[in-house]
């Protein structure tokens, strides 16, 4: 299995800058993005801007949540094909290529 390709966490979120958003930080507090909550021109709805920002956050613990699973069916799809059955991994490819 690879190693991640992204800043590791926990990163957070961050609305005490001078931008209208939120600025989503790692653990060192290094800027990773920047959610934009619109111009004056088109302002766009905060709360889910901030959703949003949030949800970009949490991406560190939600790669380790989908790795746990995957390695979970791993195991259990080895004892399984051991068994004469088949592979669950196989029905979920595309987990299997974000984890590596």
């Amino acid at each position: 299995m690879t190693a991640p390709k992204f800043t590791p966490g926990p990163w957070h979120t961050d609305d005490r800058g001078p931008i209208r958003g939120i600025v989503i930080r790692a653990a060192d507090n290094e800027a990773l993005c920047h959610v934009w909550f619109g111009t004056l021109m088109e302002p766009k709805n905060d709360s889910l801007q901030e959703a949003n920002a949030r949800l970009i956050a949490a991406a560190p613990e939600l790669y380790e949540a989908l790795k746990n699973v995957t390695d979970h069916l791993h195991l259990v799809s080895t004892a399984v094909a051991a068994r004469g059955g088949y592979s669950w991994l196989a029905h979920f490819p595309e987990a299997a290529r974000i984890i590596g």
